[in-house]
């Protein structure tokens, strides 16, 4: 994570493998105001099964100016025509 004057900044990279029979899956991001998120590959297509593929979540929040503990919730929905997978991405400040 990056902290700097006009926004937080992460970078996740993220591996996934296919235990299905050839998929695409498109992603979708639910994100708190403040907060955006976005995923590349917004796609992954798997051609077999065990077949592994990347992606990167960056995630881009405003300061927050609050002097308590903040938790805020997000996920991210990666969707094919025969399944749904759910990560659930939590956002946090705390002072020090």
């Amino acid at each position: 994570m990056e902290i700097g004057q006009q926004q937080t900044v992460g970078v996740f990279k993220r591996i996934v493998t296919n235990v299905g029979p050839p998929s695409v899956y498109n992603a979708t991001i639910k994100a708190p105001k403040g907060v955006e998120i976005t995923v590349k590959p917004t796609s992954l297509v798997f051609t077999r099964s065990l077949q592994k593929r990347c992606f990167n979540v960056v995630v881009k929040a405003k300061p927050v100016t609050s002097t308590t503990f903040t938790v805020l919730s997000a996920s991210l929905v990666w969707k094919s025509i025969h399944h749904t997978v759910r990560s659930p991405i939590v956002i946090y400040s705390f002072e020090d």
